[in-house]
């Protein structure tokens, strides 16, 4: 999702983009219009994309989601990216 959020930012400033890994900033600076859901997924997502890419590093531990609830959030990412590489 980083990688596809960073090209729709370089398709629309055509520079390269920032080094940074949080997804919702990233959706920002590209001037995506995201749904309320599409932008808290993004945040969700948020919490365990940083733990995953640099353990220990996190603001805030991300939640304690069961399996039924990660299974969802997959899902969603992945409609996300779908709709995000729509936009590219």
């Amino acid at each position: 999702m980083e990688k596809t959020l960073k090209a729709l930012l370089v398709k629309k400033t055509a520079v390269a983009p920032p080094r940074i890994h949080n997804l919702h900033k990233l959706a920002e600076r590209a001037t995506l219009v995201l749904t309320p859901d599409q932008a808290l997924l993004l945040k969700n997502l948020g919490l365990f994309y940083l733990e995953t890419r640099y353990p220990g590093d996190w603001v805030e531990p991300p939640p304690e989601e069961g399996s039924a609830e990660a299974g969802r959030l997959v899902a969603a990412a992945k409609e996300l990216i779908r709709w995000l590489r729509s936009q590219v």
